[in-house]
């Protein structure tokens, strides 16, 4: 991921010169399509992105992912979840071992309520317990999001001691972090009544 101290104006002309003289080289497509996307570029980024894909060069496959992963996130800021949707799972497909399309699919499921997609997806995540060690990694990825969201969407589902250990390993990642502090006292409660017979919240 790029360095934000480092000023974006001068990243993007420069991109686009390496991939004006590079046309074949992938790695130029795909930044200069990722840069695109950072400057809410969506068009030109969904455009470069396809084009690193068609590239005979572009075979790394967690690489190939992150380009998928940028174009699903392009489609969904101009409102085309079904798209945006489609794009996650085949960067999902494409390299399965890595969690970061799993936090792509994580974070749809939460958006639209669906809570089936956002429990499997995060445990699907939270599985993988190595990562990459790639620049494709995303700290975000290894800290409390995948147990965060895995938490809420048990919750909502009534699976309440899931989501309970869920919450105290999201805790665990972000220990100064009150909404996840309340978050796992909620659902400790939630929890408590449920066992006893209580009536719901």
């Amino acid at each position: 991921y790029p360095d934000p101290s480092k000023p974006k104006t001068r990243r993007l002309p420069l991109l686009e010169l390496a991939a004006e003289e590079n046309p074949r080289d992938d790695r130029a497509m795909f930044w200069l399509g990722r840069e695109y996307f950072f400057y809410g570029k969506y068009d030109p980024a969904v455009e470069t992105l396809k084009k690193h894909l068609s590239l005979p060069s572009a075979k790394w496959a967690e690489e190939r992912s992150a380009s998928m992963g940028f174009i699903a996130r392009c489609y969904e800021a101009r409102g085309d979840m079904s798209q945006a949707k489609a794009w996650l799972f085949r960067a999902l497909a494409e390299c399965p071992d890595v969690r970061e399309p799993y936090l792509g699919l994580v974070k749809l499921g939460y958006r639209e309520g669906d809570w089936p997609l956002t429990c499997a997806m995060a445990e699907k995540g939270m599985s993988i317990i190595h990562d990459s060690g790639s620049y494709l990694v995303h700290p975000e990825s290894w800290g409390a999001a995948l147990y965060d969201y895995g938490s809420i969407s048990a919750y909502n589902m009534g699976l309440y001691e899931k989501a309970r250990d869920y919450a105290r390993r999201a805790c665990e990642h972000s220990p100064d972090d009150d909404r996840l502090q309340s978050n796992l006292s909620l659902m400790e409660k939630r929890l408590a009544e449920h066992m006893k017979g209580g009536s719901p919240l």
